[in-house]
């Protein structure tokens, strides 16, 4: 039996669109185990929630995964708490299987995969939003081995000035911005496009109509994911494949997704669905259903490998989101490094996430007080 001694919150500044925040939990027997808590909407919150959490499991057996979550259910459920109870699930998942003397993936029944494709988020990289912009990421991600792209190029669609009729939407500007990608990128390179939810239901229609011609990978989340009726009914009305969920936590809220018939990607994120164990239950969910599974991942790289361990061990695993070019000392967050290599995720098979975090690189970039602005999404 293991005993937790302590669960903390550390982070690093990123960028101007947002920092990562990262949970570490150690026990009297001195394993250290780490999960990420990043992009909750509001990072000095979840640290508290982390902090208070904290209080109640203390002396717990972190690997007695089912009895945290026992514990930790009674609790009401908020974006903010949802990504506190996945960060320490995926801390507390590390830490077991370290005891165990193996890796996450081989914990859950081994490997299918050793190593995890990546498509590459170019949303977070790219500051100047022109067009030429969006394809000079683009083509050089596919030149780094990336096989498919996604942006959220919608920057115009936003309250109060959203104007919706068709000649004069201003969601053109973002469809100029797909067509220049997928030029840039040419044929053999897929290309999905985010849409942040900004739409109505029926400008969904239209929208989709008009990439309709580039052939787009997957056309994500165009409304909201509580609108199951809506997404059922642009799923059956575009020619793209919908994406979406990838704010849902808990297998259940995934299983009423996938009854109704809402996406045919689905997207859930170990940061905000409850942690490597629902992620992983929720991608057989998903192959019950003929679903692809297709975790997002905009994330830090303790997320990004807790992600690769999931879906190196995942039935129906699809692609995985990785978040390009936010900043040059990403890979060295971790020890050893984060290892992508033509486009895929190397999955470690040393035990637990087979990564620490990288005491130097840490103290570089040291997030000294969590800020409240959400950064879940990449602003402008």
């Amino acid at each position: 039996m293991l005993t937790i001694r302590a669960i903390r919150t550390e982070g690093v500044q990123v960028n101007r669109r947002g920092d990562w925040i990262f949970v570490v939990l150690e026990t009297e027997e001195g394993l250290t185990g780490i999960g990420e808590a990043s992009h909750s909407g509001n990072d000095h919150s979840v640290c508290g929630v982390v902090a208070s959490l904290a209080e109640d499991l203390i002396g717990k057996d972190p690997a007695n995964i089912n009895g945290l979550r026992r514990e930790l259910g009674r609790y009401r459920k908020d974006r903010v708490i949802n990504t506190a109870l996945s960060a320490i699930e995926q801390a507390a998942q590390d830490v077991r299987a370290q005891f165990a003397g193996m890796s996450l993936a081989r914990l859950w029944g081994g490997k299918v995969l050793d190593r995890v494709l990546l498509y590459a988020n170019i949303n977070r990289h790219v500051e100047e939003r022109s067009p030429a912009s969006f394809a000079k990421a683009a083509e050089t991600a596919a030149a780094e081995g990336f096989r498919m792209i996604k942006l959220a190029p919608f920057d115009e669609v936003k309250p109060p000035n959203q104007r919706r009729s068709a000649g004069e939407a201003n969601w053109w500007p973002g469809v100029e911005r797909v067509r220049a990608v997928c030029e840039a990128v040419g044929p053999a390179v897929n290309v999905a496009v985010d849409c942040h939810s900004r739409f109505a239901l029926s400008e969904s229609f239209l929208v989709a109509a008009a990439l309709e011609p580039l052939n787009l990978y997957w056309f994500e989340e165009p409304l909201p994911v509580s609108n199951l009726k809506g997404l059922h009914e642009v799923r059956l009305g575009i020619r793209q494949r919908l994406a979406t969920a990838e704010s849902l936590f808990g297998a259940d809220s995934f299983h009423r997704l996938l009854e109704a018939g809402a996406a045919d990607v689905v997207m859930p994120d170990v940061k905000h669905a409850g942690g490597d164990q629902e992620t992983l239950l929720v991608g057989e969910l998903a192959a019950l259903h003929g679903v692809d599974f297709a975790p997002h991942n905009p994330s830090g790289p303790v997320a990004s490998m807790h992600s690769g361990h999931v879906c190196a061990a995942a039935r129906g695993f699809n692609i995985l989101e990785f978040a390009w070019g936010e900043v040059p000392w990403r890979a060295e967050l971790l020890d050893p490094p984060e290892q992508v290599e033509d486009g895929y995720l190397i999955v470690s098979d040393r035990p637990g996430l087979g990564h620490t975090l990288n005491v130097k690189t840490m103290r570089r970039f040291w997030l000294a007080e969590p800020g409240t602005r959400d950064s879940s999404k990449a602003e402008i």
